[in-house]
Order: structure tokens, then C-alpha cells, then sequence
């Protein structure tokens, strides 16, 4: 599907509702996402019942594993994953968006300490 660009360089896609298979089909379109020139992260959430699923994916630049603790989730630098509980896709979706330019801010002030 579609993925919308953050930052110019981070991906953030949704899959289709009701999608067979939802979490194996989000990891691998994370990891599919990221063959996009000039794409450095990407996230792609799924709905599963009443909860969402974020599959996240970075080739190093980007922490995704600090991104989505600040959901909940874990898991390491370049592969992690969040679940959240009885919420909408688009409301997740709102949520990871704040979370990625939280992350983006605290990591510009670290830089500009050094």
C-alpha cells in the first residue's frame, strides 16, 4: 500500500483491513519498505481485533527500538515491535507519528551537546 514519508526519509504504512497473516505481512512489508532510496526507517502497523500491531524496521540510523518503547514496545535497533491495546489504526498511527518526532528532537538535543 501506501506509505507516507516522515522526515523525508522514514516510512510509515498501514496494511489493508483485515489482511491474512497481518503480523508476518507487516514485518516483511517493514523490511520491504526500507529498499525505498533514501529511506532509513520504516513502521508499518496492522490491525488485529481491537489492537494494532507495529512492525518496525531501521538500517541503523535510527533507533526503532527507542521509538516504540515509548508504546509499549521493544525489541533492538534496527528490529522492533509494539502492540497497543483497544485502539484504532489511524489513532496508532497519530501515536507512533508523535513518538518518531519526539525521538527525532531528544536525539537533535544529544547531537548538539556533544
Amino acid at each position: 500500500r501506501d506509505a507516507e514519508i516522515m522526515e523525508n526519509n522514514i516510512a510509515i504504512s498501514l496494511c489493508p483491513p483485515n489482511t491474512k497473516n497481518a503480523l508476518l505481512i507487516a514485518a516483511k512489508a517493514a523490511d520491504e519498505l526500507l529498499n525505498l532510496s533514501g529511506i532509513i526507517a520504516a513502521f508499518v502497523l496492522c490491525s488485529v481485533n481491537n489492537d494494532v500491531s507495529i512492525s518496525g524496521r531501521s538500517l541503523s540510523d535510527l533507533n526503532v527500538q527507542v521509538i516504540l518503547e515509548k508504546l509499549g514496545g521493544g525489541g533492538h535497533q534496527t528490529v522492533a515491535g509494539a502492540q497497543l491495546k483497544d485502539i484504532s489504526v489511524d489513532e496508532a498511527k497519530e501515536k507512533l507519528k508523535y513518538a518518531i518526532i519526539e525521538y527525532i528532537d531528544e536525539t537533535d538535543k544529544n547531537e548538539q551537546k556533544d
